[in-house]
């Protein structure tokens, strides 16, 4: 009996398997899912924790958009959704002892981007190369939502100036002639609904001629091109013509709001202001600064202080690594602004201090320029003059700063995202990261950096200091970066955002943006985006525009076109993974595991990348057309 009674035991030991049960109760961990786009591939993975995998997933109830399926297995939706609205289901988890979960979830497929993604006053600008010689632009069109620009302006300089007609503009001696779009001719192709077309603008000079741009573009949403009040990007565009392949560049577009195409309505205020550009050498050129204007006279840009305008108008320059400082005076806008398209007919422009005379006496006292006003908060201002006079090609960014003095430490007072761009010996140097700000002169700076093909993260101490006219015009020092001589000089338009200089060999420039959204988890990238390179550096720089989908869950596919000294290129496809820590920094792998670049989320609708390989560039990313 006793040996009968052990090998029974045995056999329960070793051949009955026990019943499993659950440590810990089992539940749904996914909350929310990211939006899809229609037409647009989709995918997006559904978690859950507890119980005893492996887990089973089904559909309790409703229904998920039509095109898309669940993967019962691995709990992920995927497919290409065939219909727009928003569609709630009820999603239900069973793990191996049949314990069940479920959550009440829904996803909002969008409407495809289309050609009436454009509909009304659009202003754009770009930097770029052609066969390796500078150019700058900048320019305002109008869309009728059906693929068709009916009018508008570009202004091209390429180094050799604008066409100048005084008699234009009431006998000012600077009044530089744009090229006139025309219509029919000029025209737009969003239908492929992923946010990626292209765009066609024919223009004549003042002599008749025609010149034909082709641009490709990328917009983010359907949405995202609606007239605005703040400060934020439309889209991205590159010039890609097979046609011209050495001719290349990449820029913003933004959506006008024509309520401010007049002197009245866009002026006075102080702006803080943001300037890439070539000096007469072909050295790279950066600056930032601030002005004042006032409606007194024209528009004077105004430095007095009394009573109108800005103490100092401050311009701090950085020339090839020259780092000089050369405050705005005596200078005016035209009140001429065009009704239809926001630009003012020019801009005179002296810079009393400049030790190289540029725009000093003579009989061309002033550089000449044109500008675009963009809303209430932002104006474009593009340089009309010749390398040969010698003044800089120049583009510059004016944004209204949200207040009148008053700024002080506290200014800078939290997490901020950071985008620089300069040159090096190898090529280009990039670099973006947080900085965080405490309010009392001491910061944090954590970064990556891409020069010239090395990818390095990195962390520094900065302390940053103001004085008197800094309380006035939103100046800043920022000490402590790359060691304790070199600095950066910030003008910020809002607390905690602004543009950056730098005193360095590589002329420095970017923005600074504060951060919203903390803290971060793969989730904070979710949906679809689009954006592009930003700043170009170099002329060995291959722009691109990017339309992407994330699935929340570290997981994107994109296509990408491209446009440099190879010519143009794409569409390409390609699918990466991200890994997002709490702080909003996450390392970018592609299929092969290798490092593509490292990106900082800005906030809950955009982000900014640092690619890797030997000739970097910023690349800007939104979902829905706000910085």
């Amino acid at each position: 009996m006793k040996n009968l009674r052990c090998t029974v035991l045995f056999l329960l030991a070793h051949f009955i398997v026990p019943l499993a049960t659950a440590s810990t109760p089992l539940f749904i961990t996914t909350t929310q899912l990211p939006q899809g786009t229609l037409n647009m591939p989709y995918q997006a993975a559904l978690n859950a924790k507890g119980g005893v995998p492996p887990y089973s997933w089904s559909i309790l109830s409703g229904a998920l958009p039509p095109g898309l399926t669940l993967i019962a297995g691995a709990g992920v939706i995927s497919g290409t959704p065939t219909q727009s609205g928003t569609f709630s289901f009820t999603v239900q988890v069973s793990d191996r002892i049949n314990e069940r979960a479920h959550a009440a979830l829904q996803i909002t497929v969008n409407g495809g981007v289309n050609d009436g993604a454009l509909n009304g006053h659009y202003a754009l600008s770009l930097i770029g190369f052609s066969n390796g010689t500078p150019f700058i632009m900048a320019g305002a069109f109008i869309a009728d939502g059906e693929g068709n620009i009916t009018g508008g302006y570009i202004d091209l300089n390429n180094g050799s100036g604008e066409y100048n007609d005084p008699s234009q503009c009431l006998g000012n001696p600077y009044c530089p002639i744009p090229l006139v779009i025309q219509s029919p001719g000029s025209t737009y192709d969003l239908s492929a609904g992923n946010g990626l077309g292209s765009m066609t603008i024919v223009a004549l000079d003042h002599l008749g001629n025609p010149n034909t741009f082709q641009f490709s573009i990328a917009i983010p949403s359907a949405g995202a091109c609606a007239p605005s009040t703040s400060y934020s990007t439309c889209g991205r565009i590159i010039q890609r013509d097979p046609n011209n392949p050495q001719t290349y560049g990449s820029g913003v577009l933004k959506a006008q709001d024509s309520t401010y195409f007049q002197e009245t309505s866009f002026f006075p205020g102080n702006f803080a202001f943001l300037v890439s550009g070539i000096d007469p050498a072909g050295h790279r050129y950066s600056g930032a600064g601030a002005l004042g204007t006032n409606t007194v006279t024209m528009i004077d840009i105004d430095c007095s202080g009394n009573g109108w305008g800005l103490p100092g108008c401050p311009f701090d320059i950085d020339d090839n690594g020259a780092a000089a400082s050369d405050p705005i005076a005596g200078s005016q806008f035209s009140a001429d602004i065009d009704p239809n398209t926001g630009r003012g007919k020019f801009v005179n422009m002296r810079f009393p201090s400049d030790p190289s005379g540029i725009c000093l006496g003579g009989s061309h006292p002033n550089c000449g320029y044109a500008y675009y006003v963009v809303n209430r908060q932002e104006a474009f201002i593009l340089s009309s003059d010749p390398l040969s006079k010698p003044a800089n090609l120049t583009l510059w960014d004016l944004v209204r700063q949200s207040q009148s003095g008053g700024w002080n430490l506290s200014s800078l007072n939290g997490v901020s995202a950071i985008e620089l761009s300069a040159a090096s010996s190898g090529g280009a140097d990039i670099t973006a990261g947080l900085l965080n700000a405490h309010g009392n002169g001491s910061a944090t700076l954590s970064s990556d950096e891409n020069n010239a093909g090395t990818l390095r993260q990195q962390t520094a101490q900065l302390a940053y200091t103001t004085n008197s006219a800094g309380q006035e015009s939103g100046r800043f020092t920022l000490s402590g970066l790359n060691g304790p001589s070199a600095r950066r000089v910030l003008y910020l338009y809002a607390p905690d955002a602004g543009f950056v200089v730098g005193t360095d060999a590589g002329a420095t420039l970017g923005a600074l943006r504060l951060q919203t959204g903390a803290p971060f988890s793969n989730s904070s990238v979710s949906g679809g985006y689009a954006g592009g390179t930003s700043l170009p550096v170099v002329a060995g720089l291959t722009d691109s525009i990017t339309a992407l989908l994330a699935d929340g869950a570290g997981n994107i596919t994109a296509t990408q076109y491209t446009s440099g000294p190879g010519g143009p290129g794409g569409p390409i496809n390609f699918t990466l993974t991200y890994q997002m820590d709490s702080t909003g920094r996450a390392v970018v792998e592609n299929q092969s595991g290798q490092e593509f670049g490292v990106l900082y989320v800005v906030g809950p609708t955009s982000f900014v990348l640092v690619p890797a390989g030997s000739n970097p560039a910023i690349n800007d990313f939104s979902s829905s057309g706000a910085d």
